[in-house]
């Protein structure tokens, strides 16, 4: 197991309790399994709630950086509605958790 999927594993915890409930997406190298040493990780977060797409960088993890899309459920809906050809960047990433069905009810095209 690479470093990075190692750090994923972590990462993706401390977002499930900083955001209860949310979806992590899991996109770039780490998602086709191509990470290289000094690949970063790069992370969609679909929560519930309101407000703006936010973009932020983690502090590193064991030396690996962490790059976050923060989605509140209405604006990923919306995303999804008004910009659709965006969507193939959310139907190519991989799940990497999913509590209480945020994710998966989002992921079928804002079905929810």
């Amino acid at each position: 197991m690479s470093k990075q999927r190692q750090v994923l594993s972590r990462i993706v915890d401390e977002l499930s309790d900083r955001y209860p409930g949310c979806g992590v997406l899991v996109s770039g190298s780490v998602k086709r399994r191509q990470e290289r040493p000094d690949s970063d990780i790069d992370l969609f977060v679909v929560f519930e709630g309101t407000g703006a797409l936010g973009l932020a960088s983690e502090p590193p993890h064991d030396g690996i950086k962490i790059d976050l899309a923060l989605f509140p459920e209405d604006t990923f809906q919306s995303e999804v509605r008004e910009s659709w050809y965006n969507f193939w960047m959310f139907s190519q990433a991989e799940i990497a958790i999913s509590e209480k069905g945020v994710k998966v009810k989002n992921y079928r095209l804002g079905e929810g």
